[in-house]
C-alpha cells in the first residue's frame, strides 16, 4: 500500500491519544489541554480526522463556544470525527435517561461542527454482567433512531473483558439492532482477545464502522482493563502484527479511516506536539509495511456471519 499523499491513508487522532494527563474511568474527564490546540496539533502532525470525549467536548464548547471549535476543524480541514460515548445506553432505568439526553445533545452538536463525517463508538458492560442480545439491540435501535436524523454512525466495539468480547458477538447484536448500526474493531482487543487475522476478512464491510491503532506486549499485565487503560504502545513498538491487520480489514472491503488510540503513562506525560507527531507517524509506517504481511486468507462467511 502506498503512502504517498495521493494514496496516503486516512488517520484519525482517538480522543485518548492527545487528552494528556487523563486516564480512561477516572475524573475529571474535561482535557486540561485546550481542544482547539489538539485539533490543530493533530492536523500538523497530518491526521485528517479527531476523536472527541463527550464529557470533554461539552466542557470545552462551553468555555470556547462550538462556533470556535468548527471552524478550527474547517481552517485544518479536519474532516471526520468520532465519539466516545456515555456508558448505560443498554439499561432501560436512569442509566437510559443519561445515555439518551446525551444523545440528544450529541445530535444538536454534531450538525454544527461541519464535518463530513460523525461515528459515536458504543461500549459494552464491562462490569461483569451478560445481558442478552435484544437487551443490547433495543439499546442501539434506540440510539439509532436519535442519531439517524443528524447524518451519524453508531459503533458496537467488542471488547475482550466484557460480555461483547467477539467480532462474531458483535455482529450478531448490531444485525438484531438494524441497519446503519456496525461495529468497531480495535488491534488492542483484535490482539487481546486472539482473534485470527482471518476471522477479520469475513467481516461484512458495510458493517465495519470505524478501526483502531495501537500496539502492546505480547502478554497481557495484570487487570485487563488496566492493561488497555496504562500500557498500549505506539504502532510498531509493541507484538501486535498491524501491518496484518491492515491487511485483513482491507480484504474484508473497509475503506474508511483507521484511528489511533494510543493510551498508556508514557502517552500522557508527552507534550501535545509529541504525542501527535509520534502517534501519526508510526501508525502511518504500518501502512507501508500492509503490502509486505504474510498472506492472509479470506474466510468466507456463513448465512449467519463468520
Amino acid at each position: 500500500m502506498q503512502t504517498t499523499d495521493r494514496h496516503r491513508p486516512e488517520l484519525l487522532a482517538n480522543f485518548w491519544t492527545l487528552a494528556g494527563d487523563h486516564r480512561p474511568g477516572g475524573a475529571p474527564q474535561v482535557s486540561c489541554r485546550n481542544l482547539c490546540a489538539r485539533i490543530e496539533a493533530a492536523a500538523q502532525a497530518g491526521f485528517t480526522g479527531i476523536g472527541f470525549g463527550y464529557t470533554d467536548l461539552v466542557g470545552w464548547t462551553a468555555k470556547i463556544g462550538l462556533q470556535r471549535v468548527a471552524r478550527t476543524l474547517r481552517d485544518h480541514r479536519i474532516r471526520r470525527c468520532e465519539f466516545e460515548f456515555v456508558p448505560g445506553w443498554w439499561d432501560t432505568g436512569s442509566e437510559w435517561d443519561r445515555a439518551a439526553s446525551a444523545a440528544s445533545h450529541l445530535c444538536q452538536i454534531i450538525p454544527a461542527l461541519g464535518v463530513d463525517s460523525a461515528v459515536v463508538k458504543c461500549v459494552p458492560d464491562r462490569s461483569g454482567m451478560v445481558w442478552p442480545t435484544e437487551v443490547y439491540a433495543n439499546g442501539l435501535g434506540r440510539l439509532a433512531q436519535q442519531f439517524s436524523e443528524a447524518g451519524v454512525r453508531l459503533g458496537l466495539e467488542f471488547v475482550p473483558f466484557s460480555d461483547v468480547s467477539t467480532p462474531a458477538r458483535a455482529l450478531d447484536v448490531v444485525t438484531a439492532a438494524g441497519p446503519g448500526i456496525g461495529i468497531v474493531v480495535d488491534a488492542w482487543h483484535v490482539a487481546r482477545g486472539a482473534v485470527p487475522l482471518a476471522e477479520l476478512t469475513s467481516l461484512p464491510a458495510n458493517r465495519i464502522v470505524h478501526a483502531e491503532l495501537c500496539d502492546g506486549d505480547r502478554v497481557q499485565v495484570g487487570d485487563p482493563a488496566d492493561d488497555a487503560r496504562d500500557r498500549r504502545r505506539l504502532c510498531g513498538e509493541g507484538s501486535f502484527d498491524l501491518p496484518g491487520f491492515v491487511a485483513a480489514l482491507r480484504i474484508a472491503g473497509y475503506r474508511g479511516p483507521f484511528g489511533v488510540e494510543i493510551v498508556s503513562v508514557e502517552q500522557r506525560r508527552r507534550t501535545l506536539v509529541e504525542a501527535s507527531t509520534l502517534a501519526y507517524r508510526t501508525a502511518l509506517a504500518q501502512f507501508a509495511h500492509a503490502n509486505d504481511a504474510p498472506q492472509i486468507t479470506r474466510l468466507e462467511a456463513g448465512p449467519d456471519g463468520p
